[in-house]
């Protein structure tokens, strides 16, 4: 499926299921217009209304986003070396299953993300 269109029916159809939900974090970056778009109709605002985050691989991408959105950064290079040692370990060893890695990601805090909001304007009517 096209990114922003399904991320865009996957916000309108997780708020139909929880309407209280006040933020959340997409892991696809490329859904994230959709999800603005669907926040944006309902006339709610980014953070006041909703938080919204972002698992990232391209922090530029980010940052050009209105408002630029607070991200949870993977390390990168540790994620390629990882994928390389594991990858020679199999072709050497002929070890099918592999070692689950718990990475920490980075928290880059930007202008998307704030405080739960105590009340939250109304839906539009539809």
């Amino acid at each position: 499926q096209d990114a922003p269109p399904a991320g865009y029916a996957a916000f309108n159809a997780l708020l139909a299921q929880h309407p209280a939900v006040t933020a959340l974090v997409v892991m696809n970056e490329r859904a994230i217009p959709g999800v603005m778009q669907a926040i944006a109709e309902r006339d709610w605002r980014i953070p006041d209304d909703f938080s919204l985050v972002s698992i990232v691989s391209s922090a530029r991408v980010a940052e050009m986003m209105v408002p630029p959105l607070t991200t949870l950064e993977p390390p990168s290079s540790e994620l390629g070396r990882l994928g390389v040692e594991l990858l020679i370990q199999q072709l050497e060893t002929e070890v099918q299953e592999a070692p689950q890695e718990l990475l920490p990601c980075r928290l880059v805090p930007r202008r998307s993300s704030g405080p739960c909001p105590q009340h939250r304007r109304a839906e539009p009517s539809q």
